[in-house]
């Protein structure tokens, strides 16, 4: 019991040297945490849920339609960044003024916002769709998928603008500590992306069969329903984070250097990442066909939904602890980190029991066909595996991720970044070289990875730098 108290008991996380003021007792830290964290984590399992979906539906397709799409990830990792850096920059500014009081300084952080993300859909997007050929020619893409990687792309950046008017809403309305109205939003664009997934991919209902290009359709059809209901939501006067279309709209200079403070040092985390995921989808085409490929992808998927939980939590510790530090309570902060770090760790035990005891049913999903995708499925099942074993250090990772980044402490993130590239890129190669490991090998990379991250995270949590970063 001792240990236990030593774990969430706000009293023994925070010695009576280092309080600011009167602590919260653990009951109301967890509800905090919980009201905050749930919201998140269903939201991302149902947006990994859809991924996976979307993966099976085109799985049927074939193994070559996975890989196309798959091959497309650099550059949708690449256009992504400029408005994952938006959103960033948007939820820590916005909740450090929540927790300040400053309820129209929030407000109208989000109307900029939407300025800027309308900016970044012209200088990015149209360059984007121009230039797609060229972009998937510097990401390897091999000459057999490259007609259907091209139209998934291009079809995909049709939409991304309109989704992107969403990103500033949904991240205020989390940083505001509204998220379940995010999540409201996803789960349903993410049900009408399922529905055209089926009605357009294989060409039911009397839809034609698009395949690949089906299923950048409904993608797009799910960004348009999203950005909707943001509107909706964020144009009612009680809503918790308002947008006002009449009032004129004027430079804010305060609001455009709070958001410089993280957006430069997030978008340039996002380059490296495209950069990154450019020379490791090099090395995997170079090292095996479609099929490794197509297991790779499956993988991925599957890692989305294992950090699903753990990016609840880190999500609800950034929003908690840019609200605490905007509240000058550094040490209610802390006390949500720890939480946040052990409920993270004790509901991930769920997915690691399932996806232990039903690996091969999940991976029959993605591969109906044992004898054709023999391959694939076998890579896959070791893969999954190694993902089942590594994912209390992802977890660890994700929340401490999550807390710097709502503190603001986006260098030290850029930094890691960056070393990322060069260490998990290094360690693709080195393990992709040996034959006897082959795809298994990138599971491997990524693993070791994390393990150096999520080290050089504790260390900087430690430090207790981000505690002291002005917005």
């Amino acid at each position: 019991m001792n240990i236990l108290k030593k774990l969430y008991s706000p009293e023994h996380i925070i010695p009576e040297g280092e309080r600011l003021g009167e602590l919260p007792s653990a009951q109301s830290a967890c509800r905090d945490v919980f009201k905050m964290a749930w919201p998140a984590i269903l939201e991302a399992i149902m947006l990994h849920l859809c991924g996976m979906v979307d993966t099976m539906m085109v799985g049927v397709v074939g193994t070559k339609a996975i890989s196309a799409i798959g091959t497309s990830a650099p550059v949708r990792t690449l256009i992504i960044a400029f408005y994952s850096a938006l959103s960033i920059a948007n939820s820590a500014v916005v909740a450090r003024r929540v927790g300040e009081g400053s309820k129209e300084e929030a407000d109208e952080t989000m109307r900029q916002s939407l300025v800027y993300s309308l900016i970044i859909s012209l200088l990015v997007c149209v360059p984007g769709y121009i230039f797609t050929p060229q972009l998937m020619k510097l990401c390897g893409t091999p000459d057999v998928l490259m007609n259907d990687s091209i139209a998934y792309v291009r079809i995909w950046l049709l939409g991304v603008p309109i989704w992107g008017l969403s990103v500033p809403m949904l991240s205020a309305l989390r940083a505001a500590g509204r998220p379940h109205l995010a999540v409201i939003s996803t789960i349903i664009a993410n049900l009408v992306n399922v529905l055209f997934n089926y009605f357009l991919i294989g060409g039911n209902c009397g839809f034609p069969a698009l395949g690949v290009r089906g299923a950048a359709a409904a993608t797009m059809s799910c960004y348009v329903v999203q950005t909707a209901i943001c509107f909706w939501i964020c144009l009612r006067k009680d809503s918790v984070i308002n947008l006002n279309l009449r009032k004129k709209f004027r430079f804010d200079p305060g609001i455009f250097f709070s958001l410089k403070v993280i957006f430069p040092a997030q978008l340039l985390s996002g380059f490296v990442g495209f950069i990154a995921s450019t020379i490791q989808t090099r090395i995997i085409n170079s090292i095996g066909d479609a099929d490794s490929f197509a297991a790779y992808q499956i993988i991925m998927t599957l890692y989305g939904i294992f950090v699903s939980i753990a990016g609840g939590f880190a999500g609800a510790s950034g929003t908690l602890v840019g609200q605490s530090l905007g509240r000058k309570r550094s040490d209610i902060s802390r006390i949500y980190v720890r939480l946040c770090i052990v409920l993270a760790l004790l509901f991930s035990v769920i997915f690691i029991v399932f996806f232990t005891v039903f690996d091969e049913f999940v991976i029959g999903l993605y591969v109906p066909d044992r004898v054709a995708g023999a391959t694939t499925f076998t890579a896959a099942i070791i893969m999954l595996r190694i993902l089942v074993i590594s994912n209390p250090i992802n977890v660890l990772h994700q929340v401490y991720w999550g807390t710097l980044q709502g503190a603001g402490d986006s260098k030290f993130l850029s930094f890691q970044t960056f070393f990322s590239l060069v260490c998990r890129t290094t360690l693709f190669y080195v393990f992709c070289s040996i034959p006897s490991i082959g795809i298994v090998g990138t599971l491997l990379a990524i693993v070791a990875d994390d393990t150096i991250r999520v080290t050089m995270s504790h260390i900087r949590y430690k430090k207790g730098i981000w505690m002291y970063i002005r917005l």
